[in-house]
Order: structure tokens, then sequence, then C-alpha cells
């Protein structure tokens, strides 16, 4: 029997991490890709994405991000942040959700 890996699943519940959410907001406040900033640990976990995997992971990290209570700003801003996988993200802006703050 083959198991299958839900891609999809592990990097949203990587992406609800605490510590992911935490560069998130870091980002929107920097006006820069979320994906910039969620570099280092991306990398450790998931070090090797494929065409497929980097465009469910920017809808995902886009999910979050409205999860969150931001909004979509800007699409194709580059990224130049050194071992990112990504050339290019979104921006958002807002402000996080009243029950994000108190979590």
């Amino acid at each position: 029997m083959v198991l299958a890996f839900d891609f999809r699943a592990s990097m949203l519940a990587f992406l609800r991490e605490d510590a992911c959410r935490a560069l998130i907001v870091a980002a929107v406040r920097f006006d820069h890709p979320p994906l910039a900033f969620l570099t280092d640990p991306m990398n450790g976990r998931y070090p090797h994405l494929t065409d497929g995997e980097k465009i469910t992971t920017g809808k995902l990290v886009r999910q979050v991000a409205e999860e969150m209570g931001f909004h979509h700003d800007r699409y194709h801003v580059r990224i130049n942040t050194p071992g990112c996988q990504f050339d290019r993200g979104s921006t958002y802006t807002g402000e996080l959700l009243a029950a994000q703050i108190a979590a």
C-alpha cells in the first residue's frame, strides 16, 4: 500500500503555525511578500518545491493572510531574499482581526 502525501494539507498546517503567522504579520508591516519572510522555515521543511507546489503555496499564503484579516495588495513583487525559492510574490495590507490579536 502506498501512502499519498497531501502537500496542500501539510503546507496549510505549516503556514498556520504561530511562527509562520508571526512572519506573515512582519512581512505585511514591512510591505514585503510573506514568501520572502518565510524563506528559512519553508526551506527547512520543504527544501525543493516543484512548480506546482509553488503555485499551491502562493494560494495558501493568500488564504492564511486573508484568514488573519489582511487584504491582497499587489501581485508580482520582486523577492530578493537569498535562498528564497520564489522570484515574485504578493503583498498584503490591513490590520489583524481582533480575534487574531487575542490569540
